[in-house]
């Protein structure tokens, strides 16, 4: 697959949103701000560490059933296991992320599909 341009409009993006590879794949290796870092896929390997984790599959199902309940009703509070479980669940996951810095880094279609940026290149 030849490349040429990427539309790309997130974080780091230039103002336009055509891309060359080279400037894409500087935007995806830039530091992330402090927000970005706690954001649970702000980094393409923590995506790929999230997709492939059976504990972080689960809280972030735990996390989205949570949150419609809340959406149902807004005076809804967890009951002390299902907190306990979620926090449980959370501890497993953030140990399952520790070993992201073993893998490999990511390449430019892992990049792709994690950032959603068009390999077309039509914006």
């Amino acid at each position: 697959m030849d490349i040429k341009h990427i539309c790309y409009t997130g974080v780091g993006a230039r103002k336009k949103p055509k891309h060359s590879v080279k400037q894409f794949l500087k935007a995806m290796k830039q530091k992330k701000t402090k927000k970005q870092l706690y954001d649970n896929n702000s980094s393409c390997k923590m995506w790929i560490k999230r997709r492939n984790c059976k504990s972080c599959k689960r809280s972030t199902r735990m996390t989205s059933y949570i949150t419609r309940q809340i959406k149902k009703n807004p005076k809804y509070k967890m009951s002390k296991r299902l907190s306990k479980k979620w926090d449980r669940l959370l501890d497993q996951c953030l140990s399952c992320a520790e070993k992201i810095h073993k893998e490999k880094p990511c390449d430019l279609n892992k990049y792709l599909e994690w950032s959603g940026a068009d390999a077309n290149g039509n914006c």
